[in-house]
């Protein structure tokens, strides 16, 4: 038994190792390991939990749309406090029509995080404020790990969830991943925490 577990134990700190040796980056744990400016620019929704504002269904003068697929963000330094955010997301219809969302929105970098906790809210001003009281103005938006960076100095991917860990946004820079990338940001989440067990992937949906 004794053999067992110092093998179980052996195998752990080998994978958590194997993150480290990839150039994984634990942001909560190290926020001054955070720059700010790997993180701006375009991201794609690689994989998600489900959620009410991209999963639902809606009908449009009497036609049926998909849930959101494709769906981008992109992020925008507006000052050292504030980061602009573009939300994009396209729909089929079931007529075979493609309808395009997008909603703009602002982040408010948390004091003392480094940019690594954000307050986020979409649309005008005033719905904006509503969405940050409804939340009692807390952190919404926590970047727990990311990759390594690209030739252009960006992060490869990132994992994004909330101070409960109760949902997961996995953002890269590509549409598709390798299997191997793949691999690892599952590896990471798990180590994390989060529900990774309900995660629905781009290319599945």
């Amino acid at each position: 038994m004794k053999r067992i577990f110092k093998s179980a134990l052996l195998v752990a700190i080998v994978a958590l190792s194997s993150l480290n040796a990839f150039g994984v980056t634990f942001p909560q744990e190290d926020p001054h390991a955070f720059e700010v400016e790997a993180y701006l620019g375009k991201w794609y929704d690689y994989a998600r939990t489900p959620n009410n504002f991209q999963d639902n269904t809606p009908d449009r003068d009497g036609v049926e749309y998909s849930a959101c697929f494709d769906s981008s963000a992109e992020y925008a330094l507006k000052n050292e406090k504030t980061v602009s955010v573009l939300n994009t997301c396209y729909r089929r219809g079931a007529d075979g029509s493609l309808d395009v969302e997008d909603i703009e929105g602002r982040a408010s970098i948390v004091k003392g995080s480094n940019g690594t906790k954000l307050r986020v809210a979409f649309g005008g001003f005033i719905a904006r404020f509503f969405q940050r009281a409804f939340t009692l103005w807390r952190a919404n938006y926590w970047i727990y790990a990311l990759g390594d960076k690209n030739e252009e100095g960006q992060y490869t991917w990132s994992i994004v969830s909330g101070k409960k860990k109760d949902f997961i946004f996995v953002l890269t820079r590509e549409l598709r991943v390798e299997p191997e990338v793949k691999a690892e940001i599952v590896a990471t989440a798990k180590k994390l925490g989060l529900p990774v067990d309900r995660l629905i992937f781009n290319e599945d949906r």
